[in-house]
């Protein structure tokens, strides 16, 4: 994403009934509805960058189109040794090896209805998650799962998934960006907040409601991510707690 869309969420580079209080909060889903192709999200028993070490302190994310006034809300993760902390998401690995991860925050304004050829074709999908979930649906098509209910340290959501399509030619997009959606608060001349990194890239998308306020949380990786990888990023998704002003 440019300098102003930080980055890309790193050019060339988705949360469950919480116990609050804790000192990490909890993901869980309900059970996909018969016949999707919905995948579950991970679930355990419980400015400038900067490369973290090892902490049980957790590390605040501030999400893109983040407002103190109407978009108060930010999430806290426990972050593991070697990850890079940027504006907005944390990231690790690298695209070209396939071992690149993020996980960041954005208060989703509008969505474009081209992906590739995205230059004026913003609009905006309404203002609720089931509104966010019905125009992902729409636009990515067989690219997306079915969302299902979550909840994320006691407040309730979507969960979908969407897939960069393999065949896509990022060449041929417009500025070389296959996009997703523009942070709320910005306008239509704005562009794209969240580009993606590659064609593949699994997009994992926590889409909440935080007293009244729409948090989308991702959750990204490419297919031939290690287990030892994906295993990492669960635990930092299943560390997340919410953070209200």
């Amino acid at each position: 994403m440019k300098t102003k869309n930080r980055v890309g969420w790193l050019l060339t580079l988705t949360l469950l009934v919480a116990a609050c209080g804790g000192t990490e909060g909890s993901v869980s889903s309900t059970v996909a509805p018969a016949g999707t192709t919905a995948t579950e999200p991970p679930a355990t028993t419980n400015p400038s960058p900067s490369t973290t070490t090892e902490s049980d302190e957790p590390t605040v994310i501030r999400p893109w189109g983040y407002d103190p006034v109407a978009r108060n809300v930010e999430f806290s993760v426990i972050v593991p040794e070697g990850w890079d902390t940027q504006d907005g998401f944390i990231a690790t690995g690298d695209v070209d090896d396939g071992t690149h991860m993020r996980l960041g925050g954005g208060m989703v304004g509008n969505l474009f209805a081209d992906r590739c050829q995205w230059s004026d074709t913003t609009f905006d999908p309404g203002p609720t998650v089931e509104d966010l979930t019905t125009g992902f649906a729409t636009i990515w098509g067989s690219d997306a799962t079915t969302a299902i209910e979550v909840m994320v340290d006691g407040f309730e959501g979507k969960y979908m998934v969407l897939t960069v399509p393999a065949d896509v030619n990022f060449s041929e997009c417009d500025e070389k960006h296959f996009v997703g959606w523009a942070e709320a608060g910005v306008s239509d001349s704005f562009g794209p907040s969240r580009w993606y990194q590659g064609p593949g890239q699994v997009l994992k998308h926590w889409i909440l409601d935080v007293n009244g306020v729409r948090l989308v949380i991702e959750a990204s990786h490419f297919p031939q991510q290690s287990s030892e990888g994906l295993a990492e990023l669960d635990r930092m998704v299943d560390s997340i707690q919410i953070v209200t002003g």
